[in-house]
Protein backbone atom coordinates (compact mmCIF):
# COMPACT_ATOMS: atom_id res chain seq x y z
CA UNK A 1 0.00 0.00 0.00
CA UNK A 2 1.34 3.40 -0.62
CA UNK A 3 0.57 6.66 1.38
CA UNK A 4 0.82 9.87 -0.20
CA UNK A 5 1.78 12.69 2.18
CA UNK A 6 -0.52 14.67 3.56
CA UNK A 7 -1.61 16.88 6.60
CA UNK A 8 -3.08 13.82 8.67
CA UNK A 9 -0.36 11.56 8.40
CA UNK A 10 2.59 14.06 9.34
CA UNK A 11 3.56 14.70 5.68
CA UNK A 12 4.86 11.30 5.38
CA UNK A 13 5.06 9.57 2.21
CA UNK A 14 5.50 6.18 2.48
CA UNK A 15 4.68 1.99 1.28
CA UNK A 16 3.51 -0.16 3.77
CA UNK A 17 4.03 -4.40 3.53
CA UNK A 18 1.50 -6.63 4.42
CA UNK A 19 2.07 -10.38 5.42
CA UNK A 20 -1.27 -12.00 4.43
CA UNK A 21 -1.77 -15.79 5.45
CA UNK A 22 -4.63 -18.02 6.25
CA UNK A 23 -4.50 -16.49 10.06
CA UNK A 24 -5.10 -13.00 8.44
CA UNK A 25 -3.03 -9.72 7.41
CA UNK A 26 -0.27 -8.24 9.40
CA UNK A 27 1.76 -5.17 8.63
CA UNK A 28 5.37 -6.35 8.27
CA UNK A 29 7.32 -3.44 7.52
CA UNK A 30 6.77 0.49 7.21
CA UNK A 31 9.33 2.07 4.68
CA UNK A 32 9.31 5.84 4.17
CA UNK A 33 10.46 7.68 1.12
CA UNK A 34 11.24 10.88 0.15
CA UNK A 35 8.88 11.06 -3.43
CA UNK A 36 5.53 12.17 -3.76
CA UNK A 37 3.65 8.78 -4.21
CA UNK A 38 0.40 8.04 -6.07
CA UNK A 39 -0.36 4.76 -8.21
CA UNK A 40 1.68 1.60 -7.72
CA UNK A 41 2.07 -1.75 -9.41
CA UNK A 42 3.83 -4.60 -8.30
CA UNK A 43 5.30 -6.93 -10.33
CA UNK A 44 7.28 -9.94 -8.59
CA UNK A 45 10.12 -7.80 -6.05
CA UNK A 46 10.03 -4.72 -8.19
CA UNK A 47 7.36 -1.90 -7.35
CA UNK A 48 6.74 0.64 -10.03
CA UNK A 49 4.96 4.01 -8.43
CA UNK A 50 4.08 7.26 -9.55
CA UNK A 51 6.03 10.22 -8.33
CA UNK A 52 2.86 12.67 -8.08
CA UNK A 53 2.58 15.78 -9.34
CA UNK A 54 5.33 15.12 -12.15
CA UNK A 55 5.31 13.32 -15.27
CA UNK A 56 7.85 10.64 -13.97
CA UNK A 57 7.72 6.90 -12.96
CA UNK A 58 9.87 5.41 -9.97
CA UNK A 59 11.05 1.82 -9.73
CA UNK A 60 12.14 -0.16 -6.66
CA UNK A 61 14.04 -3.29 -7.30
CA UNK A 62 13.96 -5.78 -4.57
CA UNK A 63 11.39 -4.03 -2.47
CA UNK A 64 10.42 -7.13 -0.13
CA UNK A 65 14.61 -7.25 0.31
CA UNK A 66 14.74 -3.43 1.82
CA UNK A 67 15.96 -3.24 5.45
CA UNK A 68 15.58 0.07 7.31
CA UNK A 69 12.34 2.11 7.74
CA UNK A 70 13.09 3.54 4.24
CA UNK A 71 13.69 3.65 0.64
CA UNK A 72 14.79 5.64 -2.45
CA UNK A 73 13.82 4.70 -5.94
CA UNK A 74 16.85 2.46 -8.02
CA UNK A 75 15.82 4.79 -11.21
CA UNK A 76 13.20 7.21 -12.32
CA UNK A 77 11.81 7.54 -15.60
CA UNK A 78 10.62 10.37 -17.12
CA UNK A 79 7.49 10.12 -19.46
CA UNK A 80 7.54 12.86 -21.83
CA UNK A 81 4.26 14.71 -22.43
CA UNK A 82 2.94 13.44 -19.43
CA UNK A 83 2.00 16.84 -17.06
CA UNK A 84 0.73 14.58 -14.07
CA UNK A 85 0.34 10.95 -14.27
CA UNK A 86 -1.86 9.13 -11.39
CA UNK A 87 -2.60 5.13 -12.83
CA UNK A 88 -0.57 2.82 -13.85
CA UNK A 89 -0.08 -1.07 -14.68
CA UNK A 90 2.82 -3.16 -16.42
CA UNK A 91 2.24 -6.54 -18.10
CA UNK A 92 6.24 -8.38 -18.00
CA UNK A 93 4.59 -11.02 -20.21
CA UNK A 94 4.26 -8.60 -23.49
CA UNK A 95 6.24 -5.56 -21.63
CA UNK A 96 3.92 -2.64 -21.98
CA UNK A 97 3.18 0.01 -19.85
CA UNK A 98 -0.01 1.42 -19.03
CA UNK A 99 -0.23 5.05 -17.92
CA UNK A 100 -2.84 7.53 -17.54
CA UNK A 101 -2.54 11.47 -17.25
CA UNK A 102 -5.11 13.64 -15.46
CA UNK A 103 -3.41 16.73 -16.85
CA UNK A 104 -4.26 19.76 -15.15
CA UNK A 105 -6.02 19.33 -12.17
CA UNK A 106 -8.22 22.48 -13.07
CA UNK A 107 -9.48 21.22 -16.11
CA UNK A 108 -11.55 18.32 -17.48
CA UNK A 109 -10.21 18.35 -21.16
CA UNK A 110 -6.89 17.49 -21.30
CA UNK A 111 -6.59 13.94 -19.80
CA UNK A 112 -4.81 11.06 -21.55
CA UNK A 113 -3.64 7.54 -21.42
CA UNK A 114 -0.22 6.22 -22.94
CA UNK A 115 0.70 2.80 -23.36
CA UNK A 116 4.89 2.02 -23.99
CA UNK A 117 5.32 -0.98 -25.96
CA UNK A 118 8.78 -2.37 -25.03
CA UNK A 119 9.31 -0.52 -21.59
CA UNK A 120 12.05 -1.76 -20.35
CA UNK A 121 14.51 -1.05 -23.41
CA UNK A 122 11.91 2.33 -24.05
CA UNK A 123 13.14 3.20 -20.53
CA UNK A 124 16.46 2.04 -20.46
CA UNK A 125 17.91 6.15 -20.50
CA UNK A 126 15.77 7.08 -18.15
CA UNK A 127 13.12 9.10 -20.73
CA UNK A 128 10.65 7.80 -22.23
CA UNK A 129 9.71 9.90 -25.46
CA UNK A 130 6.88 10.64 -27.32
CA UNK A 131 7.92 8.48 -30.49
CA UNK A 132 8.23 5.69 -27.96
CA UNK A 133 4.70 5.63 -26.39
CA UNK A 134 1.31 5.61 -27.82
CA UNK A 135 -0.78 8.58 -26.31
CA UNK A 136 -4.76 9.20 -26.84
CA UNK A 137 -5.92 12.06 -25.81
CA UNK A 138 -8.33 14.09 -26.15
CA UNK A 139 -11.92 16.31 -24.77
Amino acid sequence: MAQDANDANGQQNAFFIFNVNVDGINLTQTLNTDINLWGIHLDGDKLFAIVDNSNMLAEFDDIFSQSGSSVSPDRTVMIEGIVRTHGLTYNAASDQMFLTDIGAAGSDSDGAFTVINNYMQASSDGIVTLSEQNRIEGA
